[in-house]
């Protein structure tokens, strides 16, 4: 029922309009003529009237599937009466005002910065401010002046605040005269002038002492100066005309980043001074240069940029360092160095450094002044002096705002002798070929022990093989001493075991002997015998004697052997006792008469140290 009264009374008013529209299309509400430009006419019957379209919060405008180009409501969140300026698919909603800002303060201008003829405009802004802003955005805008020519007021595009606000407008360019430039603004439906004073630029002096420069503090590579770090230059001036100049400012070369400074001002009467302040960050170490230019003379000035204070931001590597050389106590360290990595340099420079030693003392490390890499890098130290004793050198180094420990091994010295005495050796004990040496050694003297230490050794034997002399580790004496190295193994075979012994810069061979099983000597030279007689017939007592020379004895003493000839019969000979020295001779004497009286031979065998000998002794008739 509710359905059919709506289209009811919608029918009527559509009957209504339709019955009140003129022949031109134009429709009208209570009025029978309307206007002819109009497709839609209401006319207020009591004139007390208005027309209500839509209300909506942002929300519900929001809401609005593919709004029409044009189409209105009237926004109660914002308030305003709203459009649609855009598409269905792209809606832009513009409030329906006079202007986006209800007033422009032309009286308000605040006008900053000094502008003078013929020299570049430096930080000038004229800032207009404005009331009532609807935060609806501006584009940007170029105005060129007018009067004084050759300077432009610019404006960048942004946004109107919600509120009052201002508009900032940069001046630039140079002032072709002196006197007062325009700028006509028109924005957001205002307009207004700004006007600015243009300087006559009359300053004018007549020399600028350019080697009479006073500089002001330091520059270092990386480090940022503003114009109250106190770092300047100033240039005396003679001539002065007591007229303005502009404010001034000129980038450096050579080492780029910075900027000189001088605020505008006038030149004294006479001779003054001319400031320039120097702000920004220098990019590197090294010259830089400024060009001054004023009151018709110029000069360069030149500012020394020393490197960065060095620092390593990551970490400074100890534990990993690569040693080079070897420190040995009581020896001058030489080629010795150790290389200590990091990481975070930051490319400035270091003083470089010393350190000493603790633990073992005497030594010192020394870093070379140099610069930091940027980034990973090494430092390299290198270690002088004497170590005091063996043990742990440690260095403690604080570098770059790091700081780690790295430590040297201090070897003891190498034992040293001034001679090592071979020739009068003593040997204990006696080497059988087959037989595994045991308790067997041999002592060598020496002099000039250093009192050092020397390590252990084994040597093989040559010659007879099978054979190795031991020395185990210690010290030598200060002075004379002796080494005694241990024999052990089993000779291959009987003979001289040779042993090359090399200890303590000094060298010599060992000859040690080795005997057939059995046997008290090594070589026995029966076919040198020599008799000094002959056997006769009319002997009765000592005949005559025989010597049989051998060599290698090993020291047992012998019982007198007797032996009874064979062949011609008769007689004894005896072999007379003795001890087996490293080198001798036997002596066999012989007793008795031979049983037969014809001319021959007598015959003895003897074993002589575990070795056969025969000898053969003449038997004549008579003596």
């Amino acid at each position: 029922m509710k359905k059919l009264k709506k289209v009811f009374i919608l029918a009527c008013i559509i009957t209504f309009v339709m019955g009140n529209a003129q022949n031109a299309g134009s429709v009208g509400i209570n009025t029978e003529a309307p206007d002819g430009s109009a497709a839609l006419d209401i006319v207020s019957p009591n004139s007390d009237r208005g027309i209500l379209i839509p209300r909506l919060t942002s929300g519900q405008k929001d809401s609005i599937r593919n709004p029409a180009n044009g189409l209105m409501i009237y926004n109660i969140s914002v308030p305003c009466l709203q459009i649609n300026n855009g598409t269905p698919n792209s809606p832009r909603w513009d409030c329906m005002q006079s202007s986006a800002v209800n007033n422009l303060d032309c009286g308000g201008v605040i006008n900053e910065g000094d502008i003078i003829e013929q020299m570049p405009v430096v930080d000038a802004n004229s800032v207009l401010p404005y009331k009532r802003g609807d935060g609806s955005a501006y584009l940007g805008q170029s105005v060129s002046s007018i009067g004084v020519l050759g300077l432009t007021a610019t404006l960048a595009p942004d946004n109107f605040l919600n509120g009052d606000g201002q508009l900032i407008f940069n001046i630039t360019g140079t002032a072709l005269t002196s006197g007062v430039a325009i700028f006509p603004i028109n924005i957001a439906g205002q307009s207004c002038l700004i006007v600015r004073e243009v300087r006559a630029n009359i300053g004018t002096l007549t020399g600028l002492n350019c080697s009479s420069i006073i500089n002001n503090g330091t520059l270092i590579q990386g480090a940022t100066y503003s114009s109250t770090s106190g770092v300047s230059f100033v240039i005396p001036y003679t001539g002065g005309n007591g007229m303005a100049f502009n404010k001034y400012s000129v980038t450096s070369n050579g080492v780029a980043g910075l900027t000189a400074t001088l605020e505008a001002g006038n030149f004294a009467t006479g001779s003054g001074n001319l400031t320039f302040k120097i702000t920004g960050t220098p990019i590197s170490s090294g010259t830089a240069s400024f060009v001054i230019n004023i009151g018709g003379y110029s000069c360069t000035i030149n500012r020394t940029i020393g490197p960065a204070a060095g620092a390593i931001t990551g970490t400074l590597n100890c534990g990993t360092a690569t040693n080079n050389g070897t420190l040995t106590q009581n020896v001058s360290a030489s080629g010795v160095s150790s290389y200590i990595t990091y990481t975070g340099g930051n490319g400035g420079s270091h003083s470089g450094q010393q350190v000493n030693s603790t633990g073992v003392t005497g030594l010192k490390a020394t870093l070379v002044a140099g610069n930091f890499a940027n980034g990973s890098g090494s430092l390299t130290y290198t270690i002088s002096g004497t170590p005091s004793a063996s043990g742990t050198a440690s260095f403690a180094i604080n570098i770059g705002g790091k700081s780690c420990t790295f430590s040297r091994t201090v070897n003891t010295p190498a034992g040293t002798i001034s001679s090592l005495n071979c020739s009068n050796i003593t040997q204990n004990g006696k080497i059988t070929r087959g037989l595994s040496a045991t308790g067997i050694s041999f002592t060598i003297p020496y002099s000039g022990g250093n009192g050092y230490s020397y390590s252990s050794q084994t040597v093989n034997s040559t010659g007879v093989t099978g054979l190795k002399a031991t020395l185990a580790a210690g010290n030598f004496v200060n002075g004379s001493g002796s080494l005694t190295y241990t024999i052990s193994g089993t000779p291959s075979a009987s003979g001289t075991a040779s042993f090359a012994i090399n200890i303590g810069g000094k060298s010599c061979t060992i000859n040690y002997l080795v005997y057939e099983p059995g046997t008290n000597i090594i070589y026995l030279y029966c076919s040198g015998q020599e008799t000094d007689g002959k056997i006769s017939y009319s002997s009765a007592g000592y005949v005559c004697k025989t010597t049989i020379p051998y060599s290698g004895g090993d020291g047992t003493t012998y019982p007198d052997q007797y032996v009874q000839s064979t062949g011609v019969t008769g007689v004894t000979g005896r072999l007379l006792s003795g001890t087996y020295q490293g080198a001798g001779l036997i002596n066999i004497v012989y007793y008795g008469k031979p049983n037969t009286n014809s001319p021959g031979t007598a015959t003895f065998t003897f074993n002589i140290g575990g070795k056969p000998c025969t000898i053969n002794v003449p038997v004549i008739l008579y003596n």
